[in-house]
C-alpha cells in the first residue's frame, strides 16, 4: 500500500511504592538498619537520607580496595562510582577478550556488549576471538556484570535531588544486589520490596509521515526533529509523573558530614 504509514505513540509508565508514608519509613529504616549491621556501620542521628548515603559510601570505598583503585576526591561520590563501574567492565572485557570492546566508552554500551557476548559464550556460540570459558568462569562474568550494573544505578545526586520512595527502594535493591547476591529486579530476579502501582502516560500520537523523506538530506533532518520530539515528548511525561510520589526526605538535606 503505497499510502500506508506508521503511527508512533509516545508513552511512559511510573511505578509508585504503595503503601502508607509510615509503612515506607519503617520498612526502609529496617532495611537500613540491616545493611548498617552487615557493614559495621553506627546510624548515629542521621536521617534515611544521610544513612543511605553512609551506606553507599561504605560500599564505594569495599569496592575500590577491591578493585585497586586509588581514591580520588572523597566528596565525589558518582565520579568515583563511575570508575569502579569501569574497572569493573573492563577487567571482564580482559578476562574473556572482548572483541571491539571500547576502553573509552560510556559504562551503559560497555554493559550492554559484554552482557551480549555472556549470552553467546553462555550458549555455546563459537567465537574464535574469544577465549572459551568454565560454567565457574561464566558465573564469575555474569556476577561482575550485574556488580557494575549497580554501580551504574546507585548515583548519589540522583537520591539526593529528590529523596522519593521509588528512588530510596532503587538504591535499595543495588545495595542488596551486591551485598547480598540478590539478582535485580530489571534483570529478571527479585520482585519489589512493596506493592507498586503503575501509572501509565500517552502524548499525542503522530504519523511518520509527519518527518519521513525520500531525499536523503531531507530525511536526515526529519529524523532529527522525530528525535527531538519523542524527546520532548518524554521529558513532559516525566515532569508530569513528578507529582505522584514526594520526598521523605527535604532535597540536599545531607548535611555538613563525609558520608
Amino acid at each position: 500500500d503505497e499510502m500506508a504509514d506508521i503511527i508512533i505513540q509516545p508513552g511512559f509508565i511510573k511505578y509508585i511504592v504503595k503503601g502508607t508514608e509510615a509503612e515506607i519509613r519503617n520498612h526502609l529504616r529496617e532495611s537500613a538498619m540491616r545493611l548498617e549491621s552487615k557493614l559495621s556501620i553506627d546510624p548515629g542521628n542521621k536521617n534515611l537520607l544521610r544513612r543511605f548515603l553512609t551506606i553507599g559510601r561504605v560500599l564505594l570505598e569495599q569496592a575500590e580496595k577491591e578493585y585497586h583503585i586509588p581514591t580520588a576526591s572523597k566528596s565525589d561520590f558518582d565520579y568515583r562510582i563511575g570508575r569502579v563501574r569501569h574497572a569493573i567492565l573492563d577487567n571482564v572485557a580482559e578476562k574473556i577478550k572482548a572483541p571491539n570492546y571500547d576502553l573509552h566508552g560510556d559504562a551503559i554500551h560497555k554493559l550492554r556488549q559484554l552482557f551480549a557476548l555472556h549470552e553467546m559464550l553462555s550458549i555455546g556460540y563459537p567465537d574464535e576471538k574469544m577465549k572459551k570459558l568454565s560454567k565457574d568462569e561464566l558465573e564469575w562474568v555474569h556476577g561482575e556484570l550485574v556488580k557494575a550494573f549497580d554501580f551504574i544505578v546507585i548515583k548519589k545526586d540522583y537520591l539526593v535531588s529528590r529523596p522519593t520512595p521509588e528512588r530510596f527502594y532503587e538504591w535499595l535493591a543495588r545495595i542488596e544486589s551486591y551485598l547480598y547476591g540478590k539478582k535485580p529486579r530489571a534483570l529478571g530476579g527479585e520482585p519489589s520490596h512493596l506493592p507498586r502501582k503503575a501509572h501509565v502516560f500517552f502524548a499525542k500520537p503522530f504519523p511518520i509521515s509527519e518527518y519521513w523523506s525520500t531525499e536523503k538530506r531531507a530525511r536526515k533532518t526529519g529524523v532529527e526533529k522525530m528525535i527531538r520530539r519523542l524527546q520532548n515528548d518524554i521529558q513532559g511525561m516525566l515532569n508530569n509523573a513528578l507529582d505522584l510520589s514526594q520526598p521523605l526526605v527535604r532535597p540536599g538535606d545531607i548535611g555538613d558530614e563525609d558520608h
